[in-house]
């Protein structure tokens, strides 16, 4: 990555991440984004006195980070333990982004919580759990600005188009494009509110479909 000037910019200064906690159940919970490129999950490990105890990809929804602005929200992580908890407790442990070796955070104990990781029993349940599955449009709640970049760099009606395939699973008609692209254009519907006005309406009910989450590499509105 290069500043307007052409240098090179540190790669790492926009890396953010947080241990939040172990779990009974062999697990720990956390987060990490980038928020340069939101699209791209981050690949974490956990270290304790020099030693990896996880490694994770950080690609799961949490509503509390998509409104803190942490990437799209789909940056949790939870990484199952290589080591019993009870060796962890008391211990400090870190938190590195696995590509460029960055400390994204430190702690000295981690907190612990008696939490069983509950079994995936219905189809929604698997979906829910599942980071390469959207689920619920509202879980794109987060992605505002990574829809108005794809805007700014392919267009309205690219958007639109994109959209209908996204959510509906066919192209738009030429009447949609362009009631949607004049609403856009004039400040009158956020593109994020048109994904849910598609999404809930009758069509997409009567023919739902599972749509790919934010990081997959499917995932239609990426900016490049």
């Amino acid at each position: 990555m290069r500043d307007t000037d052409g240098r090179e910019l540190d790669k790492t200064v926009n890396l953010r991440g947080h241990l939040d906690v172990l779990l009974s159940s062999g697990f720990i919970n956390g987060w990490a984004c980038d928020n340069d490129q939101p699209l791209q999950p981050l690949t974490i490990a956990v270290l304790s006195g020099g030693t990896q105890i996880t490694f994770a990809i950080a690609n799961h929804y949490r509503p509390d980070l998509a409104d803190a602005g942490c990437g799209t929200g789909w940056c949790a992580f939870r990484g199952r333990l290589a080591v019993p908890v009870s060796q962890l407790r008391g211990m400090p442990l870190s938190l590195h982004e696995v590509s460029t070796g960055q400390v994204l955070h430190s702690v000295s104990e981690l907190p612990e919580l008696d939490m069983p990781i509950p079994p995936a029993g219905t189809v929604e349940d698997i979906i829910a759990q599942d980071p390469t599955l959207l689920g619920d449009i509202g879980r794109l709640r987060g992605c505002g600005r990574v829809l108005d970049a794809f805007i700014r760099q392919h267009g309205v009606e690219e958007f639109i188009g994109a959209a209908f395939l996204y959510v509906l699973n066919r192209p738009v008609d030429h009447p949609a494009l362009t009631a949607y692209t004049n609403l856009i254009r004039q400040g009158l519907l956020e593109p994020l509110n048109m994904l849910r006005e598609l999404a809930e309406s009758v069509e997409c009910r009567a023919k739902p479909h599972a749509m790919v989450a934010p990081g997959h590499p499917s995932f239609p509105f990426q900016d490049n």
